[in-house]
């Protein structure tokens, strides 16, 4: 499956948008300051077979961390 290219959101407290494209195995890197965050995949880049398991994950940053892993899951829907 070819996850490239789907468009990941990040919106912090104050309705800032910071946005990133995924690479082709779906990893993606997002440089976002300290703050909070609710971050969002495109759900409409997987086409109609499958489906983001959780497509909205709060994010605090309000504490200096150097790396942070976030990660979408994906399912086929149901027939």
């Amino acid at each position: 499956m070819d996850l490239s290219r789907i468009r990941i959101t990040a919106i912090d407290s104050l309705g800032r948008t910071y946005t990133c494209l995924s690479e082709r195995d779906g990893k993606f890197n997002m440089q976002l300051p300290m703050g909070k965050y609710t971050l969002s995949a495109n759900e409409s880049a997987l086409g109609d077979g499958f489906v983001f398991l959780t497509n909205r994950i709060e994010l605090d940053l309000t504490h200096y961390v150097e790396t942070y892993s976030v990660t979408f899951n994906v399912v086929e829907r149901k027939r």
